[in-house]
């Protein structure tokens, strides 16, 4: 993960990217929670990591939320950076 955040942070092109942290196969149980403590401890460490998900492309599991949190996180991020503007035509 550090190589991958640092690479991500060196080669960005807009300020401040949204960066998800997915993990796949939860379908496969308790073995992961070691991972799943360091993914926690990594996105805690590192501020500009605010998001991470569990997911099984397996089940489907997650995997309808995570691309809706992910929209979300980018309307969020465009009305803040370009609030609506109205015009009336009248």
């Amino acid at each position: 993960m550090l190589r991958w955040h640092a690479e991500i942070k060196s080669q960005r092109t807009i300020s401040e990217p949204l960066i998800f942290i997915v993990g796949c196969k939860s379908d496969l149980g308790p073995p992961i929670q070691t991972v799943e403590e360091n993914v926690k401890a990594f996105v805690n460490q590192n501020e500009d990591l605010l998001f991470h998900m569990k997911v099984s492309g397996k089940t489907g599991d997650n995997v309808e939320t995570l691309f809706e949190d992910i929209g979300t996180q980018l309307l969020h991020r465009s009305a803040e950076q370009s609030p609506a503007v109205l015009v009336n035509k009248n």
